[in-house]
């Protein structure tokens, strides 16, 4: 997995998504995990429940894939590309989280 931001916690959603790898987890595991949060400092899903949403929405065919190297001259900074892939490494997906 590779994630870019420039705010702090990139690295803390990158342990969440090796973990889920460790375990076999798969995106859907990904879209319902449930992780510590502060109301004052963001809000009940996180940037990794995001980009599980994301993903399950493409595998179920609910929307189409539009890659993040098509719209990344016009994203702002704040924004953290997360680069997916299926178990199988035979379909690569991204999502673009506001973190």
């Amino acid at each position: 997995m590779q994630a870019v931001g420039q705010v702090e916690g990139v690295e803390k959603r990158v342990d969440v998504v090796s973990m889920a790898m460790q375990m076999s987890g798969t995106v859907y595991d990904l879209e319902e995990a449930e992780l510590c949060y502060a109301p004052q400092y963001g809000s009940a899903k996180d940037a990794v429940n995001f980009a599980g949403m994301v993903a399950c929405n493409v595998l179920r065919g609910d929307m189409p894939v539009r890659g993040c190297a098509s719209v990344a001259s016009f994203l702002p900074l704040s924004l953290s590309i997360y680069h997916l892939f299926t178990s199988r490494g035979d379909s690569a997906l991204y999502a673009c989280s506001q973190t």
